[in-house]
């Protein structure tokens, strides 16, 4: 007699959603959950709860909104995606250099973020509603975010009004103080976020993320 042969059972993927917004987060959760390669789909809506979530148990896929990215080196290179409202220059590079699978738009289809199930490490999928928005950044068209914790109150002021294509004489006109001033300024925060030329627009609002299921 031939012994008989057991089958191994086949095990689904396990994926943690990190979002805080409850209506964001319960489609995110309903969209894996429909996906028949996932077997177990949780969430987390903080920081602090996805830490605590990764050092009990890593799952296969993290799906996280940028807006709760503290500290990107707790996320296993070709193991998360991240989800944005808009597209973050700085976060776009360190996503990529950190080995995420993804950078999408919060808006991002059904479709495009199942695919993120079965992408391998080193490969990279960026959301074509971002694609306008970069071809401005290539072109060296506009400004990067700016980063609060950078730059102080009045550069930030400064980066706001630089953004929306001002002049240097505009901009002392609007806050009161000498175009000297705004140069001193600007300099200042060319070199904080590694500026290489002033924008001469910034993107329209349809360039970011606002198309998608």
């Amino acid at each position: 007699m031939y012994a008989r042969e057991e089958s191994v059972p086949i095990v689904g993927k396990h994926v943690l959603i990190a979002e805080a917004r409850a209506i964001l987060r319960t489609g995110l959760l309903n969209i894996f959950k429909e996906d028949p390669g996932v077997s177990r789909v949780d969430e987390v809506v903080t920081s602090e709860e996805l830490k605590n979530r990764i050092k009990s148990q890593l799952p296969d896929l993290i799906v996280i909104h940028q807006s709760l990215l503290t500290d990107m080196q707790i996320l296993s290179r070709g193991q998360f995606v991240i989800l944005a409202a808009e597209v973050d220059k700085n976060m776009l590079l360190a996503a990529h250099a950190s080995g995420a699978l993804g950078y999408l738009s919060e808006n991002a289809s059904a479709e495009m973020l199942r695919m993120t199930l079965s992408l391998a490490e080193r490969e990279f999928l960026l959301d074509p509603a971002f694609t306008s928005w970069i071809l401005y950044y290539i072109n060296g068209d506009t400004l990067p975010s700016g980063n609060p914790e950078v730059l102080t109150v009045r550069e930030q002021e400064i980066f706001e009004l630089l953004r929306s294509g001002l002049t240097n004489h505009s901009i002392a006109t609007q806050l009161g103080i000498s175009e000297s001033t705004v140069k001193s300024h600007i300099a200042r925060i060319f070199r904080k976020l590694d500026m290489k030329r002033r924008p001469v627009k910034r993107p329209p609002p349809s360039s970011n993320a606002t198309e998608g299921c």
